[in-house]
């Protein structure tokens, strides 16, 4: 599926007459258009890989994202660029819809969507709902499910806190039990992990819920091992992979997971107020929908878009979401994992190898993907922060539970010209210098 080869069909295309329209509207309210006219004219199909990219070729993608001159992003852990493509459609169905409003539901399109998504999985379309956000679907999970006072979900330090409050909920209501565990920062092995979890495992244990990606360290987990340790106990496994998603493959039949959630606005280059869930179609008759639809006799809503009844939805943010699909597809999803992968691992190779710097994040490849923390010495976060904000290197600080330090995301529209100038200035704080 290619989102704008369907929008032509239903015959609109960006042409004179929208340019006109957008023209019109920048003259009245001042606005800068969001890409300049001299901009580099491309499409997807012009990105597909039938081999390995080079040098030039991610060059020649990072031209389709509309960052600001000079500035070096590495903070897509809490919200990604969009490319020319994701905006262009967005756009172009927002006029369209502004154009023609009798089908304010685009059910079609919707149905796309989801197509779109569960292939990117390989998930069925029919296990994919479409949410706002990466805590939607947790929620739609965890509250879906009948709890009994006394059941146990296992979780790990290093979770969001705004899916966890789920469970926190959960606990406070039907008193259900959290069990904490810690896993090291970081760890030696997958094994190291998984015995984690399985030291906390009892009879009680219904949930194991766990990030695929961690947001404080990057701590890649050994998601099959611990959906066959869920499985092996009875018990199910929920996956928050918004840290993954779009920066590395996944097959949730692979992996055998009963749950996962993720969000579009950050690895999938999606944009806001956009997600989706993935719920093994087995399961489904057993999480209960938060909004009313439910299967009735003559199977309607026998789907995971009973988990949907939540209102009007943004059509035009949805097809952006696919698009951003679309895009990471067509590059190869094995080449966006290496190309991920590739640049992470030249920035913590590199800082291991600087005196007084502390890596949160481990340096072997099956435990960590795009994100990486660090720390120097006993600086605070802000003033590396400081440091790297001065040259245009945009992070985050990280100040939280026992991780302090400084996180950066490496994604494909970096280069590995932007590491070795984050390496440099990591030098110069480490010396004393800055």
């Amino acid at each position: 599926m290619q989102m704008n080869r369907h929008l032509s069909r239903r015959g609109f295309l960006i042409g004179a007459g929208s340019a006109a329209l957008l023209a019109a509207g920048n003259a009245a309210t001042h606005i800068e258009p969001l890409v300049a006219e001299d901009s580099p004219a491309s499409d997807i199909e012009s990105f597909r890989l039938t081999g390995k990219p080079d040098e030039s070729y991610w060059t020649r993608l990072r031209e389709q994202f509309t960052l600001e001159p000079g500035m070096t992003f590495m903070n897509n852990g809490a919200y990604g660029p969009t490319s020319r493509f994701v905006t262009d459609a967005r756009r172009q169905m927002d006029l369209e819809m502004a154009r023609d409003p009798r089908d304010n539901f685009r059910t079609a399109e919707l149905d796309e969507v989801r197509q779109r998504l569960a292939t990117f999985i390989n998930a069925e379309k029919d296990e994919i709902a479409l949410t706002y956000a990466t805590t939607d679907g947790v929620n739609i999970f965890a509250v879906g499910l009948d709890w009994k006072a006394g059941d146990e979900v296992i979780i790990g330090q290093h979770e969001h806190f705004d899916p966890v409050a789920a469970y926190d909920g959960l606990e406070q209501r039907y008193g259900i039990k959290i069990v904490r565990v810690q896993t090291p920062s970081p760890p030696q092995s997958e094994d190291e992990v998984v015995s984690v979890y399985e030291k906390a495992i009892t009879p009680r244990t219904r949930v194991i819920f766990v990030s695929h990606v961690t947001f404080i360290t990057g701590l890649r987990t050994p998601i099959k091992q611990l959906t066959e340790l869920a499985h092996r106990h009875g018990a199910l496994i929920s996956v928050d992979s918004v840290q993954s998603t779009g920066a590395l493959r996944i097959d949730v039949k692979a992996t055998g997971v009963d749950h996962f959630a993720s969000g579009g606005q950050k690895w999938m280059l999606g944009g806001t107020g956009t997600g989706f869930t993935y719920i093994r179609k087995d399961l489904q008759p057993g999480i209960w929908p938060r909004n009313g639809y439910v299967a009735d006799e003559t199977g309607r809503n026998a789907t995971a878009r009973r988990y949907e009844n939540t209102g009007q939805r943004n059509i035009p943010a949805y097809v952006g979401l696919a698009t951003a699909a679309e895009l990471l597809s067509a590059i190869g999803t094995a080449n966006v994992e290496e190309r991920v992968l590739q640049l992470a691992g030249r920035l913590r190779q590199g800082l291991s190898e600087i005196p007084r710097v502390k890596l949160w994040t481990s340096t072997k490849p099956e435990l960590a993907a795009g994100l990486t923390t660090f720390g120097v010495g006993s600086l605070e976060p802000k003033d590396i922060m400081t440091a790297m904000e001065e040259v245009k290197i945009f992070g985050r600080p990280v100040n939280e539970t026992d991780v302090k330090g400084v996180r950066v995301s490496t994604h494909i529209y970096n280069s590995p010209d932007e590491i070795d100038r984050l390496l440099e200035v990591v030098r110069k704080v480490a010396s004393g210098a800055a």
